[in-house]
């Protein structure tokens, strides 16, 4: 046998704890080859951008072929993603490879901040994102995202404008900044149609759309139009946002979308200088409510005035505030959805 099969062989008892197969099977091993007879080099590519067990995989191969096999000294392991993509009889757009709503039962629970922070922390994750603002209603991502300027249109496609790599487009770039969108259902659902199919969107991993709250026209159109992966629902803790929730969550299973998980935002206050946590909303009801309905809280993020802030500001705030609690909840929640896209698909 030779050397490159020995270590095929022993690649192939290294399992993959959350989807219950081999590195091989699977294909996450890349490049391999061995050099100078004592080396094993390979290339690593995992299914989401921020894999959690990617130094797991790395000390597990490291440990295994030198242990396994007598003749390798040394292994070099580089680490790379690639999102899979998913199986599906709707339309798809082109080079998109899973759209995600993000959606509340009512409005005020941080919903569009939440949307635009998840998209670039996937983005500084490493993945190809998407940012597509669909509450037609009141659309504040072309503020938050900081973006000036005229969408440019070539080859009969809208460009979407790019802040730090997320491509970006909302409906308040077409409309007036103080009239109100008072648009009927037909309308609606064209416009969407637009957004999603005549934008040049390019080659995404994940297409993040903040949708309008409640459960009416938007989701129903979406989700005729699209495939969508799964939907993130966005709550606050007390029992009145909870009680909403539960309606979108019903909505989306109604329109036979699957839920990827629930976010409680304003989740805490932490005092900056006793460090104290107080609920300020009261003892959370989102626990029991996802405990219910058998799914997960994807994260909790604190109450934080400078993450409402940033974004009247124009600021992105998981790139402003690298180091606060804030932005390691966000990209947990980030990491979280990435990996459930990621195993789900493998599973089908």
């Amino acid at each position: 046998m030779s050397k490159r099969n020995e270590v095929i062989e022993v690649l192939k008892k290294i399992i993959d704890p959350e989807l219950g197969k081999d590195i091989i099977t699977l294909d996450f091993v890349k490049d391999l080859e061995i050099i100078g007879d004592k080396k094993v080099e390979m290339r690593l590519v995992l299914t989401s951008p921020g894999c959690p067990l990617k130094d797991y995989f790395k000390n597990e191969i490291t440990k295994n072929l030198k242990e396994k096999l007598s003749w390798v000294e040394d292994v070099e392991i580089a680490i790379d993603a690639k999102v899979p993509e998913p199986f599906s009889q709707r339309k798809k757009i082109e080079g998109v490879k899973h759209i995600i709503p993000v959606l509340s039962g009512k409005g005020g629970v941080g919903k569009s901040t939440i949307a635009i922070n998840i998209a670039f922390a996937l983005k500084e994750m490493g993945a190809k994102v998407g940012l597509l603002d669909a509450d037609v209603y009141g659309p504040t991502i072309s503020m938050i995202g900081g973006i000036k300027g005229k969408v440019v249109v070539e080859e009969n496609k809208m460009v979407p404008p790019e802040r730090e790599g997320v491509k970006i487009i909302s409906v308040g770039y077409f409309t007036e900044k103080e009239s109100p969108i008072i648009w009927r259902g037909p309308l609606i659902h064209s416009a969407l149609n637009q957004f999603l199919f005549d934008v040049n969107w390019g080659e995404l991993d994940y297409l993040i759309m903040d949708l309008p709250p409640g459960t009416g026209d938007p989701l129903i159109s979406t989700s005729q139009l699209v495939h969508l992966t799964g939907g993130v629902v966005v709550s606050t803790p007390q029992d009145v946002a909870v009680y909403d929730v539960r309606k979108a969550i019903n909505m989306l299973f109604k329109v036979n979308v699957s839920l990827l998980g629930v976010v409680e935002n304003m989740s805490y206050f932490r005092c900056h200088s006793c460090g104290e946590v107080h609920e300020i909303f009261g003892k959370s009801k989102v626990d029991e409510l996802v405990k219910e309905i058998g799914t997960e809280v994807l994260g909790k993020v604190p109450f934080d005035p400078e993450l409402v802030s940033s974004g009247d500001e124009g600021e992105i705030y998981v790139l402003k505030y690298k180091d606060r609690e804030t932005t390691k909840a966000l990209f947990d929640i980030a990491r979280k959805i990435s990996a459930k896209i990621s195993m789900e698909v493998l599973k089908k």
